[in-house]
């Protein structure tokens, strides 16, 4: 399955306030993990401007307490609820 916006914000709804493992790709080429709670996606208060492109996620790190953001195209893999989910990606 390919990381699709959709399927990301399916992930994310399903498991409600209990937290969630995001691993991606950064533009940079690095590896990210990040821990969120999907109560905590959004838009970052104050910045005055709203995303509006579907496949970019702004969630807080609860680890390192800041906003991080990533697309959806560059997922790796979802740890919730129990079970992880890994992303097939393009070549």
């Amino acid at each position: 399955m390919k990381p699709t916006p959709e399927a990301i914000r399916e992930i994310l709804e399903a498991a409600k306030s209990s937290f969630v493992s995001v691993e991606f790709t950064k533009a940079n080429g690095e590896i990210r993990q990040l821990t969120t709670n999907p109560k905590q996606i959004g838009e970052i208060l104050g910045t005055g401007t709203s995303c509006k492109d579907p496949a970019v996620f702004r969630i807080v790190d609860v680890k390192l307490n800041k906003w991080r953001s990533f697309r959806a195209e560059r997922v790796v893999s979802i740890k919730a609820n129990g079970t992880t989910t890994v992303f097939a990606q393009e070549s």
